[in-house]
Parts: structure tokens; sequence; C-alpha cells
């Protein structure tokens, strides 16, 4: 029993120890983890730097791309802003306008020579048809586009045919009345209006609609020396001086479709494409039969531009537009958008 007492001091003794030894490597385990933290987010940091100085390099590209841009752009519209003299716009010295001066003067008048049959003619508005497309039934999209019509200098009231994709209502028979233009309409619904030709029997739209309107235009202005027809759908603001022979021309556009300012900016310029224009354009009323007779029932618009390309035709447009779209909402009134 007396020696018991040592083994159980030295047990006690190594116990203890042991202890000691444990607690001191917790504590360097501890010690280690906290040594690490900083270098965990110096990392981070670092990475996060570089990320950032890349996105500023990007941005900074960017800017300078886009400011070299404008700049260029800005020193080429002034350049040839500069270059644009007013005199070369001028078909004779006695001042008459020719079609230049009518896109760099929005208020001169339309005055164009022409040759016909080895003899020259003035051909102004008065000689165009106007073929007005509607195909939706709100009225103030009508109005507006008439009202524009009204102020053509040149431009006859007699000249004018709106032909209607549905029957229309009374606003709109008022509206079309009020500008004393003529309208091509349904049976039993043009009431006391002077100039409603009830030729339709049922509403339609798209090819149908182009086509039927282009056959009755074709009828209506037989005989009144009109030598070209305008074709506008009823969403067009036209420009008083919106309304030229080239048998490569197929047609005329007031719109360039891609038109975004401050790209474009020069009123004298033309364009000449192989695009086809389908909102408002212009052609002669002589190639209209072959077109009648050719017509086909499908995405008319494409099949209307694969024509002109296969007949070796372009249209030619203005770079700024001379009519505008009366509402932003593309899909209301758009005459093609189904077959």
């Amino acid at each position: 029993m007396p020696r018991a007492a040592p083994r159980g001091r030295e047990h006690r003794e190594h116990r203890e120890h042991r202890e000691r030894r444990d607690e001191k490597r917790k504590v360097g385990r501890k010690s280690e983890r906290l040594d690490q933290v900083p270098d965990d987010e110096k990392e981070r940091e670092r990475k996060r730097s570089a990320e950032t100085k890349k996105w500023g390099k990007c941005i900074f590209l960017l800017l300078g791309a886009a400011t070299f841009q404008a700049v260029v752009g800005l020193s080429l519209l002034q350049s040839r802003g500069e270059a644009v003299n007013r005199s070369d716009l001028l078909v004779n010295s006695g001042g008459v306008a020719g079609p230049l001066a009518v896109f760099a003067d929005p208020e001169a008048p339309f005055v164009v020579e022409v040759k016909a049959e080895g003899k020259e003619r003035v051909l102004d508005p008065g000689d165009l048809a106007v073929l007005v497309l509607s195909s939706s039934r709100k009225v103030w999209l009508l109005r507006a586009t008439l009202q524009s019509l009204s102020r053509v200098d040149g431009l006859r009231a007699a000249n004018v045919l709106v032909s209607l994709a549905s029957p229309g209502t009374g606003n709109q028979l008022d509206a079309i009345q009020e500008f004393g233009f003529a309208c091509a309409g349904f049976e039993g619904k043009g009431g006391n209006m002077k100039k409603y030709f009830p030729i339709f029997q049922q509403a339609t739209r798209g090819s149908a609609h182009v086509r039927r309107s282009l056959g009755f235009a074709q009828k209506h202005f037989a005989g009144k020396e009109m030598t070209s027809l305008v074709v506008l759908e009823a969403s067009m603001s036209v420009l008083p001086s919106a309304f030229g022979q080239d048998e490569s021309i197929f047609c005329a556009s007031a719109l360039n479709e891609n038109g975004l300012a401050p790209y474009v900016a020069d009123l004298t310029v033309l364009h000449r494409s192989d695009n086809f224009s389908s909102l408002a354009w212009m052609l002669e009323l002589r190639r209209v039969p072959p077109l009648l007779a050719a017509w086909k029932q499908e995405d008319w618009r494409t099949w209307l531009q694969q024509h002109m390309v296969d007949a070796k035709q372009q249209c030619i447009f203005p770079e700024v537009s001379r009519v505008a779209l009366a509402t932003a909402d593309c899909h209301s009134t758009a005459i093609g958008s189904s077959p």
C-alpha cells in the first residue's frame, strides 16, 4: 500500500502533462487559423482589385470609341453642310426649284422638268394620284394623314382616294368628306357622302386589300392625265414638300427606314436601294396592270421586292424621311402583317 501513492502521483502528473500538451496544441491550431484569415482576405481583395481594373479598362475603351465616333460624325456633317451650295440646287437662272431644292427647303414648291414625247413639260403634285390604305378604325390616324395631304401644295382633292379595309365608322367617313376626298367603301355604308364608291363586299386586309385597292384606283384615276400613283398607309403624316423618269427606278419612297438621328441630317441627299419600303411609296400608274396580272397572295411585301429585284429596278428615298409614323404602335395598323 505505501508503494501505490507514488504511482498515483505519477499517473496524475502524467495526465496533467498530457492535458497541458493538448491545450498547447489547440492554442497552436487556433493561432494558425488566425494567421490564415488575413491571407484569405488579401487574396479576395487582390481578386476584386484585378476585376475592377479590367472593367475600368473596358469602360474607358468604350467611352473613347464613342467620343471618337461623335467627333468624326460632327466633322463630316459640318464639312458636308459647308459643301452644299444653294445656287447648285436651282434648275435654271429663273430660280425654279428642282427636286434637291425641295429637300433643302421644306417650304419650296415641287416643280420638276421632265421630258415626255420629245417635249419638256412641268410635273407638279397635280399630276399625282394618291391612294390611302385605311386598315384601322382609329379615326385620329386617318385624320392625321388626310390633314397632311390637304396641306401639300398643288395637290387637288380629286387626286386622293381613301380605300377602307372594313366598313368605316361615321367619324371616319366624316373626316374623309371634310377634306373633300373620295372613298372606296362598302355597300349601304356611305350615307349621304357624295364621293363614296360602294364597291367592296366584305372586309379584308393585307395582300387582298392592297390588290383590290390598286385595282379600283387604276379605274378611278383612268383618263384623268395622272402619271403616278402614291400609296400611303393611313398612319403617315406627309410633309408639304413630300411630293419626278427612269425605267430602272421602280418606285420612290418618302421614308428612310434607317433614318435615325444623329446619323441623318442632310435634307439634300437621296439614296437608291434594292430595298422596298412599303409604308409610303409612289410608282407610275402604267406599272400597276403588270403588277396586278402577276400578283401573289402570299407576303406581298417580300414578293413585290423580289419582283423589283428580278426586273433590275430600285427605289429611291431621302436621307431624311418626308413622312413620319403617326403612332409608335407599329402593329396597330400594319397592312402587311397578314396575307
